[in-house]
């Protein structure tokens, strides 16, 4: 072989234990977001958007791992090692998932502001399954 097929090799035998985990993971996720939003009539995302997200996940723990901060305790035993990047990729990981939470509300709001009323109509105009679930608007206007 070639050395490009040699480091393509290598690159896929390292991506492939954390694509696989996020797979299942991600499969798990889209299972308890579809039961929770299934009388709303939203689609749950499907397996090839949960293959999309979880190659992309698997590679930026690659790329994670190639940062000098992240195998900070190399010669150190590997509780050390595995302890530092469960706390680096717990700070970093909730970050999207805020984002995702919260440019759905932040658009809700924006219309209902721009449209000059607060009613019920404006908050339920734009529905996603993050903003039925945890912003839906019977809770918020009775």
């Amino acid at each position: 072989m070639s050395s490009v097929t040699e480091k393509i090799w290598e690159e896929f035998k390292k991506v492939l234990p954390p694509t696989i985990f996020f797979f299942i993971i991600l499969h798990i996720i889209a299972l308890i977001r579809s039961l929770m939003v299934r009388e709303t009539g939203i689609t749950p995302p499907t397996s090839a958007s949960v293959l999309i997200a979880s190659l992309i996940l698997g590679k930026s723990v690659l790329i994670a791992d190639m940062l000098p901060f992240i195998n900070r305790f190399p010669n150190k035993p590997l509780v050390w090692n595995v302890s530092w990047k469960t706390l680096m990729y717990a700070l970093v990981e909730p970050w999207p998932d805020f984002a995702g939470f919260f440019f759905p509300i932040a658009t809700i709001m924006r219309s209902m502001k721009s449209s000059g009323s607060g009613s019920k109509a404006a908050c339920c105009g734009w529905r996603t399954p993050r903003s039925s679930a945890y912003f839906s608007c019977e809770n918020h206007f009775p």
